[in-house]
């Protein structure tokens, strides 16, 4: 004797409804970071502002609070995006204070960028020597 039974499923399974594939998920995952970017940028600028009226108080009455001179307040404050006009600084000061401190800020910075450029190529460099040494290796083997 043989039986055979036979179960209609009632699990839920159903027929499978048609992706859309995933460029719809990825367009959706942009539009979700885009909002967030959009949301983001206007805290990003208010929270800017209160830094640059900090610093900007700071360099207009002198308070010198980290032991480096006002320099370090004009680097922030051109760090970020700021600008710096004579009438910033205290009033305390002589023309030629004034312009000797933004120019010696000025060179201070671009020495910076340069030493952190020679950096970034010296890492170049020591990149491609090795991943050129072991190209070479693995064509000798």
């Amino acid at each position: 004797f043989f039986f055979f039974f036979f179960f209609q499923a009632e699990d839920g399974i159903r027929d499978v409804e048609r992706s859309r594939g995933l460029g719809d998920v990825y367009k959706r995952q942009v539009h979700r970071l885009e909002r967030e970017i959009a949301d983001i940028k206007p805290e990003i600028a208010a929270v800017t502002k209160k830094q640059l009226d900090h610093y900007y108080e700071l360099l207009s009455t002198g308070k010198e609070t980290r032991g480096q001179g006002l320099s370090w307040a004009i680097k922030t404050i051109w760090y970020l995006k700021g600008n710096i006009k004579p009438s910033d600084l205290p009033k305390s000061l002589d023309a030629e204070s004034v312009n000797y401190l933004i120019e010696t800020s000025r060179l201070d910075l671009e020495r910076s960028e340069l030493l952190k450029s020679l950096k970034e190529l010296k890492v170049n460099i020591y990149t491609r020597r090795r991943d050129s040494s072991l190209t070479n290796m693995l064509l000798v083997a």
